[in-house]
C-alpha cells in the first residue's frame, strides 16, 4: 500500500473511531454531570487536570520522541524494542520519584487543588503509574505506524469502559465522585492490559535486525535530550490548558469550573477533526529527514484544508445552537454560551493553521516551540489573573482563546523561516469567508426550519452545513479534492 493510500485509510479509520468514541464520551460527560452535580463535576474536572499535569512530568516527553525517532527506523524492530524498554524504565523511575514527592508534600497539594480527601491523592498516584506507561506505549504505536491501536484504546475503548464501569459501580456505592475516580483508574488499567497484549502480538512476529540495532550512548542522549524538549513543550501546553480551570477553582468556585468544562466538552468534538491527523506526524518526520520539503509542504497543505473543511461546519452549528447544546447538561448552563463563543474563536484560528506546532516538534526546531510555549504560559497566566476575578469563566475563555491564537500565528511564521513551509493560499481565506456565509444561512434555518423536534432540527441543519461546505470546497479546491478522491479510488482498486 502506498504512503498516500495508507494515510487516507488510517485517517478515515482514525476519524471513525474518534467520532464514535467522542459520541460515547460526550454521553458519559452528561451522565457524570447528572450524577455529580455542578460542584462534583467541577471537582472531577480538577482531578483530570491534576492527572494531566503530573503525567507529563512522568512521561517526560518520551512518547513524542518515540514517534519522531521510530518513524526513521522502519526496518529495525529490535532497535525499536530497545528504545521502548529503555523509555519505559526511565518513565517508571520518574513516576516513582514524583509519587514520593506527592506523598511528602500531600498537605500542600491537597490545599492547592482544594481536594478534601487524601484518598483522592492516592488514586492519583496509582493512575500516574498506569497512564505514564500507557502513554509510552502510545508513542511506540504511533512511531511504528500503528496509530490506530492508540486511537482505538484512548478514544474508543476508554469511553466505553468508563461508561460501563461507572454505571455498574454506582449501583453498589452512592459516593458518586469517588466512584467516578475509581472508574477512571480501572479504565486506564484495562487499557494498559490491552496495549501490552498488542505489543506481545507484534513481537511474536520475526524481528528484523540490522546493523543499526546497536544504539550508541550518544544516540540515547540525543533521544532523551529531544524528549526533554518535547516534555517541556507538552508540560507548558498542559499548564496553559489547565491554568484556567485551576485558577477558576481557586479564585471563584468549582461550579464555575463546571460551566467552563461543559464548553470544553463541545470543543472536544471539534478537536477530533484535527487530532485525527496525528497519523501524519511520523510522515512529517520522515519527509523532513529525507529533505523532501516540497512534498512535506504539499501534504501539509492538504491536511490543513481537510481539517478546515471538516471542523468549520460544526463550529458554525455550535454558534447557532449554543443554548440548546448547553441545555443538554441542564438548564443551569444555558447562560454559559458566551464562554463557548469565545473559545470557538481560538479553535477557528487553530483549525485554519493546521498542525503547525507538531511540524516544529517533528523536525529539528522543537526548542523554538518550547520558547513560544513559555511566552504563551506567561501571557495566559497574566490574562487569567486579570480577567478571572472580574469575569469568571468568560475571562478564562478570553485568556485561553487569545493565547491559542497567538501561538498558532507565531508557529506559522517560524515554519516559514526555518523550514520554508507556508502551505496557505487564497483558498484558505475563501474557506473562512464561506464559513461566514454558512453562519448566515444557519441563522435563517434556525428561525424557519421546524420538523417537530429540536434535536431533529439540529441534526438536519448540521447535515446541510456539511453538504453545502463540501460542495463549496469542491468548487474552490478541485485539485485538492480530486487528489483525495483519486487516493480513495486507488485504494479500492488495489493499484500500487
Amino acid at each position: 500500500m502506498t504512503t498516500g493510500k495508507k494515510f487516507v485509510k488510517d485517517s478515515v479509520l482514525s476519524f471513525l473511531l474518534k467520532f464514535i468514541g467522542m459520541a460515547i464520551g460526550f454521553l458519559l460527560q452528561v451522565v457524570l454531570n447528572r450524577y455529580l452535580g455542578n460542584d462534583g463535576y467541577g471537582k472531577y474536572a480538577i482531578f483530570l487536570t491534576i492527572i494531566n499535569i503530573f503525567s507529563l512530568v512522568c512521561v517526560f516527553g518520551i512518547d513524542g520522541s518515540l514517534v519522531r525517532t521510530l518513524a526513521r527506523f522502519e526496518d529495525d524492530d529490535n532497535l525499536r524494542n530497545v528504545l521502548l524498554k529503555r523509555s519505559s524504565v526511565v518513565s517508571i523511575s520518574i513516576t516513582s520519584i514524583v509519587s514520593i514527592l506527592l506523598i511528602i508534600f500531600q498537605k500542600y497539594i491537597l490545599d492547592f487543588f482544594a481536594l478534601d480527601k487524601v484518598q483522592y491523592l492516592y488514586i492519583i498516584i496509582v493512575v500516574l503509574f498506569i497512564t505514564s506507561l500507557s502513554k509510552i506505549l502510545d508513542g511506540y504505536f504511533q512511531g511504528i505506524n500503528r496509530t490506530i491501536i492508540s486511537i482505538l484504546c484512548t478514544n474508543f475503548l476508554a469511553n466505553i469502559f468508563k461508561m460501563v464501569i461507572f454505571l455498574v459501580v454506582v449501583t453498589f456505592d452512592k459516593r458518586y465522585l469517588l466512584m467516578s475516580l475509581i472508574t477512571f483508574l480501572l479504565t486506564e488499567l484495562g487499557l494498559l492490559v490491552v496495549k501490552l497484549y498488542k505489543i506481545y502480538n507484534i513481537n511474536k512476529k520475526q524481528m528484523v535486525v540490522t546493523k543499526e540495532s546497536e544504539y550508541t550512548k550518544t544516540q540515547f542522549n540525543t533521544f532523551f535530550r529531544y524528549a526533554f524538549y518535547l516534555s517541556t513543550i507538552s508540560g507548558v501546553d498542559v499548564i496553559v490548558k489547565s491554568m484556567d480551570k485551576i485558577m477558576l477553582n481557586s479564585l471563584v468556585n468549582s461550579s464555575e469550573v463546571a460551566s467552563y468544562k461543559v464548553a470544553e466538552n463541545y470543543l472536544g468534538i471539534v478537536g477530533i477533526f484535527a487530532s485525527t491527523f496525528i497519523v501524519f506526524w511520523p510522515i512529517m518526520s520522515r519527509l523532513y529527514e529525507e529533505n523532501k520539503i516540497k512534498e512535506l509542504e504539499k501534504n501539509f497543505n492538504y491536511v490543513t484544508k481537510i481539517i478546515t473543511v471538516t471542523s468549520l461546519p460544526v463550529l458554525v452549528f455550535m454558534i447557532t445552537y449554543s443554548s440548546e447544546l448547553f441545555a443538554v447538561f441542564g438548564k443551569g448552563y444555558r447562560g454559559s454560551a458566551p464562554v463557548l463563543y469565545i473559545l470557538l474563536f481560538g479553535i477557528v484560528i487553530d483549525s485554519l493553521s493546521g498542525p503547525v506546532g507538531a511540524l516544529l516538534n517533528m523536525t529539528s526546531y522543537a526548542k523554538y516551540n518550547l520558547i513560544d510555549m513559555i511566552i504563551l504560559a506567561v501571557m495566559n497566566f497574566a490574562l487569567n489573573v486579570i480577567l478571572i476575578p472580574k469575569y469568571g469563566a468568560i475571562g478564562a475563555a478570553i485568556a485561553t482563546s487569545s493565547s491559542l491564537s497567538l501561538i498558532n500565528l507565531i508557529n506559522i511564521v517560524q515554519n516559514k523561516i526555518f523550514l520554508g513551509v507556508f502551505p496557505y493560499d487564497l483558498k484558505n481565506i475563501y474557506l473562512l469567508i464561506g464559513s461566514g456565509v454558512l453562519l448566515f444561512l444557519d441563522k435563517l434555518l434556525y428561525v424557519n426550519i421546524s420538523l417537530g423536534n429540536t434535536y431533529v432540527n439540529m441534526f438536519v441543519v448540521l447535515i446541510i452545513n456539511y453538504i453545502i461546505y463540501t460542495i463549496f470546497f469542491m468548487a474552490i479546491s478541485k485539485k485538492e479534492f480530486m487528489y483525495l478522491v483519486n487516493l480513495i479510488k486507488e485504494k479500492r482498486s488495489g493499484k500500487k
